[in-house]
């Protein structure tokens, strides 16, 4: 099973998401779960397109 997460960081009013993800990932990672990390200018339309048809996270 595969995480995707997106965690914009490029504007003043999501950057507490970016933060707040991190200990998300952290414990998904601990579960043996892998993550797919869209991070700052990665969390975009085509970047998260692309990882939802290439892996088909659950």
């Amino acid at each position: 099973m595969k995480l995707l997460i997106t965690r914009p960081g490029h504007y003043d009013t999501v950057s507490y998401l970016f933060e707040w993800s991190k200990a998300l990932i952290e414990r998904t990672e601990k579960k043996a779960i892998g993550v797919l990390d869209c991070s700052k200018e990665r969390a975009n339309k085509a970047t998260v397109a692309k990882l939802l048809e290439k892996h088909n996270p659950g």
